[in-house]
């Protein structure tokens, strides 16, 4: 398993806790869970976007359900849909509001599926990559 940058290993972990427990996340809940982060806004956006590509990214390398489907928008038009950058990577950005909300469902019940089966394995495996988890 490929390793995530070690700088956004509590952004990974919050969204980790949130899969172990069947939740949905949104970036205020994990700034304010991480603590070293701005907690509205644009700032929020900016700080968290890069990471949770990365976390995406890792996913899909490690061919892992998509973790970041479970940070969510929580007010507006979108509310309880990943954000545009999310669609975007994936190249789904075309998708319709009510497409977008099925495939969501789906990338969810997918996520908190492998999670309750693998997801000590993977935590350890991020926490301590050189130790045999077996």
């Amino acid at each position: 398993m490929t390793i995530i940058n070690e700088q956004y290993q509590d952004i990974l972990l919050s969204i980790i806790r949130s899969a172990l427990l069947g939740e949905t996340t949104t970036y205020e809940e994990i700034a304010l869970d991480v603590g070293n982060l701005p907690t509205r806004g644009n700032q929020l956006g900016q700080a968290l976007t890069p990471p949770l590509l990365d976390i995406l990214d890792w996913c899909i390398a490690n061919r892992i359900p998509y973790l970041t489907a479970l940070v969510v928008r929580k007010s507006g038009a979108d509310q309880g849909l990943p954000g545009k950058r999310f669609w975007e990577r994936l190249g789904l950005e075309h998708l319709s509001r009510q497409e977008k909300r099925v495939l969501t469902a789906e990338y969810q019940r997918q996520v908190y599926d492998f999670f309750r089966v693998f997801g000590r394995q993977v935590l350890l495996e991020e926490l301590h990559p050189t130790e045999d988890h077996s």
